[in-house]
């Protein structure tokens, strides 16, 4: 998932895949004005439609979330007036818990909750 991220070729601020048990939003923010990013997966039951949505100030109500504060903002690229060369963000939400599933013990193991990350 990590590498389809890193590989995804756009012309827009974000973009993203989504299905019913996986997103995956990548976004290249403006530096000159970043004042803060949250991403958050607003509703979400297995194997129906998952949201998400991306905003501005942290999420009060979501079933998941993260917020990236403004003091990031010297990380995102500011030196490049070229917005190719701004860095990429990656949020992921995995809603399938067995795609982690240790198989190779005997009582196979696997991840109790959703997945939610960003890099």
């Amino acid at each position: 998932m990590e590498e389809i991220g890193y590989k995804v070729t756009y012309t827009e601020g974000n973009t993203s895949v989504i299905t019913t048990s996986l997103a995956l939003l990548v976004t290249r923010p403006d530096p000159s004005v970043f004042g803060g990013l949250a991403f958050g997966v607003t509703s979400y039951s297995r194997g129906m439609d998952l949201k998400i949505d991306v905003q501005e100030n942290p999420f009060k109500n979501a079933l998941a979330s993260v917020f990236l504060p403004k003091s990031l903002k010297k990380f995102l690229g500011i030196e490049h007036s070229n917005p190719d060369k701004h860095s990429k963000i990656q949020f992921k939400f995995f809603g399938t818990p067995s795609l982690f599933a240790v198989t190779t013990t005997p009582t196979k193991r696997s991840l109790g909750s959703n997945l939610f990350s960003w890099s």
